[in-house]
């Protein structure tokens, strides 16, 4: 057990061809680390052996947040560009203000000022309501009703893609359908529960006739998956908050 609690007490060498730029052609043909605690063994195995692993009075239980388009490319009023990563999905405040605000990261040459507006597409602009700490800013959110906010962001954003997934050219059509899990269906999250991403419905469809239950929660991963550790004491590094719901069904089974 590793006992130091300094950032560079977990410095390793992890080679560029090790982490793959695109899935495997079917997301279960993918690599599967099995660790056998009773014999204390490592075998390498395919994730479409899960079905194996699992007994029927095991439960299994998947989070079903979805990933929204959470990376937009603007343009201010002084006709700089500016990068806004939304931290989460819009949302109204329940009073009398029915457009709704986010949190994001704004990146550009220079930090825009309370008032000002940066323009997305013909459908969606960000309005600048204040400056918080840590480089955040609050965002109101313009869109076009006609079309809703989902489908706008949808047509406007991009899927914030991991930092160690190199595309030249922003995300492309594959990226959209695979950096989803099957059974996505809470939409908030800003990068996938990339653990789930393995499973097909044909695999869950077999893991459920096997016997075995299977729950969903949700968990909306937030930026902090994406965010660096800064400080050298890693007990320090303050994570940012997700919002988490477990259903009175799950919890039943």
């Amino acid at each position: 057990m590793n006992n130091d609690l300094t950032l560079k007490g977990y410095n390793y060498h992890l080679p560029e061809n090790a982490i793959a730029q695109h899935p495997t052609d079917k997301r279960d043909n993918s690599k599967l680390l099995v660790l056998q605690t009773g014999a204390n063994r490592i075998t390498h195995q395919r994730f479409s052996d899960i079905t194996r692993l699992i007994k029927p009075e095991d439960m299994l239980v998947v989070n079903n947040t979805r990933v929204f388009p959470a990376r937009l490319l603007g343009q201010k009023e002084t006709g700089g560009k500016a990068e806004i990563f939304l931290l989460n999905f819009p949302a109204t405040d329940g009073g009398e203000n029915k457009t709704p605000t986010a949190t994001a990261l704004i990146k550009s040459s220079k930090k825009p000022k309370p008032g000002s507006v940066i323009t997305v597409n013909k459908s969606l602009s960000c309005t600048v309501l204040d400056l918080l700490d840590g480089g955040k800013a609050q965002l109101q959110i313009n869109f076009d009703h006609n079309l809703g906010l989902a489908e706008t962001l949808q047509q406007a954003g991009q899927v914030p893609l991991p930092p160690y997934i190199n595309r030249k050219n922003g995300c492309t059509s594959e990226d959209v359908i695979r950096y989803q899990t099957v059974y996505a269906k809470e939409t908030g999250a800003v990068a996938a529960p990339t653990a789930g991403l393995h499973f097909t419905g044909e695999l869950l469809g077999k893991i459920e006739r096997q016997g075995t239950r299977v729950g969903y929660i949700t968990l909306h991963v937030g930026y902090g998956t994406f965010a660096p550790v800064r400080v050298e004491k890693i007990t320090e590094h303050r994570i940012h908050k997700e919002y988490i719901n477990i259903p009175e069904e799950t919890v039943r089974k």
